[in-house]
């Protein structure tokens, strides 16, 4: 019942931030906002497999999600929302995240920090034994903290982010996750994406470290973001990550110009912070 409480807590909390992001930049003329008008997206997108940071989920496949964003000068926040299914329950997992980002020539980087929640969800009991006396237990809910960066190469673009968490999910410990990722058009509006990532806990009683990695092509047609992308997982024992994915989006936003818009895929959309490679279907359990 406590655990319930308080990701209730926390989806509210989400759900508030959320909602002040949208009334306060929709807000006249804040000085820190340069007065620029306020952008808001929608998206809605389906995947054929659901995968995070490599690990593939057996279950509640194709993925269907949900994401809005908001956008006021150089700040950036937004909520997102899938079906997850975790040790037997299935309820929606909400990633609510907010973030800062600007750009030094061709250099761009970004801030932020965001919150992993599964409202209504009991605790995560973790019995390695199984004897009944479990070794942990913890909310399934955890904030972290990400920066990231990327650069143009030609016309490829180099990225890389750097995630903290003081405590991962379960309350299991810190973890940190670092990635990089390289797009590459090559023609008739295709995109070449890889991207490579490290997994580091620090309590390896509970969590293994490991690698992940991806490769696929990802086109607009029709008015759709398309993407078919292989990944896998190093070091994470016991479990095959092979997967072929097939995902589409539809998305529709009320971006005030050309500079909005390309601002907001920058930000966004090419330096990872919301992709559904790294938020997607957290835990395999």
């Amino acid at each position: 019942m406590l655990g319930e409480k308080r990701n209730i807590l926390h989806m509210v909390q989400c759900a508030f931030c959320a909602w002040m992001l949208g009334v306060s930049w929709g807000a006249p003329g804040p000085a820190w906002a340069g007065g620029e008008d306020y952008d808001i997206g929608v998206a809605f997108g389906v995947d054929s497999v659901s995968v995070f940071r490599g690990q593939k989920s057996s279950s509640l496949n194709p993925s269907v999600s949900a994401i809005v964003t908001v956008e006021r000068g150089d700040f950036f926040g937004g909520m997102f929302v899938t079906p997850s299914k975790i040790a037997g329950e299935v309820r929606p997992f909400v990633l609510g995240y907010v973030g800062y980002g600007s750009s030094i020539g061709e250099f761009d980087w970004n801030v932020g920090g965001r919150y992993y929640s599964f409202p209504d969800s009991s605790d995560f009991v973790i019995d390695l034994d199984k004897d009944g006396i479990p070794e942990n237990v913890g909310r399934k809910g955890f904030y972290e903290g990400l920066v990231g960066a990327s650069i143009p190469i030609g016309e490829a673009t180099l990225s890389a982010n750097v995630f903290y968490s003081p405590n991962v999910f379960g309350e299991t410990g810190g973890a940190v996750y670092i990635s990089g990722g390289l797009k590459i058009p090559i023609g008739a509006e295709f995109d070449l994406r890889g991207t490579i990532g490290f997994s580091e806990f620090a309590n390896d009683l509970f969590n293994e470290d490991y690698m992940d990695y991806a490769i696929g092509i990802h086109r607009e047609f029709i008015g759709l973001d398309m993407f078919l992308r292989y990944s896998d997982t190093l070091g994470f024992p016991g479990v095959d990550d092979r997967v072929l994915v097939f995902g589409v989006e539809k998305s529709w936003t009320l971006a005030s110009s050309d500079k909005d818009r390309d601002r907001r895929n920058r930000k966004i959309h090419n330096n990872m912070a919301i992709d559904k490679s790294q938020i997607h279907g957290v835990g395999r359990h």
